[in-house]
């Protein structure tokens, strides 16, 4: 494995940076991938490593970064498509890999338990109760 070089360790950087901007801000949540990544990469990147250690650090960070790439580009829904005819499509928020529960739900689920929250979600969805 061929060691990076310093300008090619720096694209790297500059990459993870512009992928976080263009991550989806994500304000009703108090743990924010988008801040996770940023704050993540400048710790990544600071860290001094022996030159042995810095081509294997170099290999995982592009296979992140072009893991992040494909989740914010929208390939993981192509990929991993549910057929339209999918009862679970109801369900299922909008269809973003990153979307994931806001504060009030998050809230709500530690309030009252997986079962007793799937079951008054399901519910709604359906229009039981109204």
């Amino acid at each position: 494995m061929s060691h990076p070089t310093p300008s090619e360790i720096h694209s790297l950087y500059r990459s993870f940076i512009r992928l976080q901007r263009q991550w989806p801000r994500q304000e009703a949540r108090p743990a924010r991938l988008r801040d996770y990544i940023l704050t993540r990469v400048r710790r990544e990147f600071r860290q001094p490593d022996p030159t042995a250690a810095v081509a294997v650090r170099f290999a995982n960070g592009q296979s992140e970064l072009r893991h992040l790439r494909r989740i914010v580009e929208g390939n993981v829904e192509h990929e991993y498509a549910l057929p339209e005819s999918s009862p679970i499509l109801t369900f299922l928020p909008a269809k973003k890999t990153f979307t994931l529960l806001d504060q009030e739900a998050q809230d709500e689920l530690e309030g009252k338990g997986t079962v007793s929250y799937m079951k008054d979600y399901l519910a709604s969805k359906m229009g039981v109760g109204r």
